[in-house]
């Protein structure tokens, strides 16, 4: 085994030991912390060039002739075809299999009695398979940031939309209590009236909603928020978008300020975030006892937390009941 050879194995091996570590927690960390496109096209224009000066048979080789312009050629060309294949999610077998062809490419050196005076090549396409891997989950995180803030204010809309139906419908009953003479009812329904109107002027009040799937990895928990006037009807678009089976739903949260409790939330559990790099996905790692806990203790919120709110017909009526009133 050549030198390059059991450096590249112990790189792998330990790389492979971080990756395994990382994913038991669920994170993944691109390795490239580049923000914008420009800088993720500088790095990779960069890292072109020097490959083009490193794929110079007298920078490479101790003596240039055809035969190492012909090696470097074909080790070029087999390594753009492995990189042109890349997705976002095997860069490990890309980074392997162009490790392969350079272990092959020093074989054949070998036999000829060709002697390889830097690896600097090999270590170039490696890094160039990071910075496209990168880039590539670069852009699907823009791609999903900018669908989550198309859905957000499609949301929202649904939202504000019910509130106005349900000031239309306080308005209509409130005449018809007015032309009745029900004093208490009118009473009532201009306080209701009145909090509606605030509700949808404030558009801050909703729900904090914590949601799970057995589609989803176990532990994995959806902490989210809803402005809907039910937040079941939101739950049941959540689970006919993109997964398999019905969300199943730990607990729902009513408060005045629900995007600034989801925040604060969120940052609370930054460390149980599934995805360190889209602060946009609400999934987390976490406990539902050491959730209820930190809830109570550092929020003074006392929620019991269900396997199910779905298989409880008594809990499923309070919601409706209390959101109804809302």
């Amino acid at each position: 085994m050549n030198e390059f050879e059991l450096k590249e194995q112990i790189k792998t091996l330990e790389h492979k030991l971080e990756q395994y570590e990382l994913a038991n927690m669920g994170i993944y960390a691109p390795r490239h912390v580049l923000n914008t496109k420009s800088e993720f096209g500088k790095a990779i224009k960069e890292n072109l060039k020097q490959q083009k000066i490193e794929s110079k048979p007298q920078n490479m080789f101790h003596c240039n002739g055809t035969i190492q312009s012909l090696l470097v050629q074909n080790f070029n060309f087999k390594c753009s075809d492995i990189i042109k294949q890349l997705n976002g999610y095997n860069a490990e077998s890309a980074k392997l299999k162009i490790q392969d062809l350079a272990n092959k490419l020093i074989d054949v050196c070998d036999n000829y009695h060709i002697f390889l005076k830097s690896h600097a090549l090999f270590h170039l396409k490696i890094e160039q398979v990071s910075l496209e891997t990168d880039y590539i989950i670069f852009q699907n995180e823009e791609k999903y940031r900018k669908q989550e803030q198309t859905r957000k204010i499609a949301e929202q809309r649904k939202a504000d939309k019910e509130w106005f139906d349900r000031l239309v419908d306080i308005e209509q009953r409130l005449q018809e209590s007015v032309f009745n003479g029900d004093i208490e009812e009118t009473e009532r329904l201009q306080q209701e009236a009145e909090k509606t109107r605030h509700l949808l002027k404030d558009q801050k009040a909703g729900w904090i909603y914590i949601i799970s799937n057995d589609d989803m990895i176990p532990g994995y928990k959806k902490i989210g928020t809803t402005r809907r006037i039910n937040p079941l009807v939101r739950i049941n678009e959540l689970s006919d978008a993109s997964h398999a089976f019905k969300f199943k739903v730990h607990a729902f949260i009513y408060t005045e300020d629900c995007f600034g409790l989801e925040s604060a939330l969120h940052r609370r559990f930054a460390k149980y975030r599934i995805n360190q790099e889209n602060p946009h996905k609400e999934f987390f790692n976490i406990d539902l006892d050491e959730l209820q806990q930190v809830l109570l203790d550092e929020f003074g919120i006392d929620v019991e937390m269900n396997e199910d709110i779905y298989d409880d017909d008594e809990k499923l009526s309070a919601l409706y009941n209390f959101a109804s009133d809302k």
